[in-house]
């Protein structure tokens, strides 16, 4: 049985941590749980999967002792990068090419759960066939044991969601330029019968170049022959209540690809304006003041953005879907 500092070791040694985010985590641990002695390795580990700080193969490996690098087929796997809707995503290594990729590893847990087990098979099928320069490319789908991985380009850059959290409101020539790109892969979504359902700033990766590619499918639904029935129940809520439209909010059957469009409204407004459409904590207010109200126009409050761009936004924020930009 491991003891904390054997744990905080293989963290670092296996490079799944630095020292100081190691440190950070034993202490937030221990803040957490009570525990003050160095006999609670495993209870730490625990907590970390739970936190999906580590998976469930490496959770094992480290409890037997073992410290990495830790295999997942033919990549090796090291640190979290983001947590995703199904899976978090590490950086990963395959071995034979020295190919550096990205990995959504999904819980195995996820055999248990019918709804979720559709919505990881219905994201791997949308990730293979979706091809498109602003969709983040799907080289492999894979599994060991009852543990299924998606492998994808490498994640260099950081998340639109990061970019406005520590820059704020982008300059109006940068924020179209990124929603372009947006609005490019999911013109490719739509043509391809998907829809995306959870269009927001977390899920737009912008690479060192600038370029924007829009990813995480853990929510798309589709009529597409062959694909998985959506057994998403009525009470399920897919997608980001700050971004989501009153039609999907209502009723996660119901959104089509100007669902889609509406949330990428929200996103255009959060680039401009450097904050969300609505701000209200409760979730029910929130959704009604999606279906009820209209946020302040850009150009009325927000210097130097041109009147035709915040009259698109507008209109992609339409609460009716046939009233909004219908491409």
């Amino acid at each position: 049985m491991p003891t904390v500092d054997d744990v905080h070791s293989a963290l670092v040694n296996s490079e799944l941590m630095t020292v100081p985010a190691a440190d950070a985590e034993v202490v937030a641990w221990r803040e957490a749980s009570g525990e003050k002695g160095d006999d609670g390795g495993d209870k730490l580990i625990d907590w970390l999967v739970s936190k999906s700080e580590l998976t469930e193969f490496q959770a094992a490996a480290i409890k037997a002792g073992h410290q990495g690098p830790f295999m997942l087929g033919p990549y090796r796997v090291q640190q979290r990068i983001i947590a995703g809707n199904l899976g978090s995503v590490y950086r990963a290594v395959h071995v034979e090419l020295d190919q550096p990729v990205s990995l959504k590893v999904f819980p195995s847990d996820l055999k248990n759960d019918p709804e979720r087990l559709t919505r990881m098979q219905r994201e791997a099928r949308a990730s293979v066939e979706l091809d498109h320069p602003n969709i983040l490319r799907t080289f492999q789908i894979g599994s060991v044991g009852d543990i299924y991985y998606l492998a994808f380009q490498d994640l260099l850059g950081e998340t639109l969601q990061q970019r406005l959290i520590r820059d704020g409101a982008m300059e109006p020539a940068e924020a179209a330029r990124l929603l372009r790109d947006a609005a490019a892969a999911l013109g490719h979504i739509h043509e391809k019968g998907f829809v995306h359902r959870d269009v927001r700033p977390a899920n737009m990766w912008i690479t060192p170049g600038g370029v924007l590619k829009l990813m995480e499918f853990g929510g798309v639904s589709a009529a597409v022959e062959g694909l998985e029935e959506d057994v998403t129940s009525s009470d399920t809520v897919i997608g980001n209540i700050d971004y989501m439209a009153p039609e999907q909010a209502a009723d996660a059957h119901a959104a089509d690809h100007r669902s889609d469009i509406y949330s990428l409204g929200c996103t255009a407004y959060h680039c401009l304006a450097g904050e969300k459409p609505f701000r209200e904590k409760n979730p029910i207010r929130l959704a009604m003041k999606h279906a009820t109200e209209l946020p302040p126009a850009l150009k009325e409050w927000i210097p130097g953005v041109p009147e035709k761009l915040s009259g698109a936004v507008e209109s992609m924020l339409a609460k009716h879907p046939a009233e909004r930009v219908q491409s």
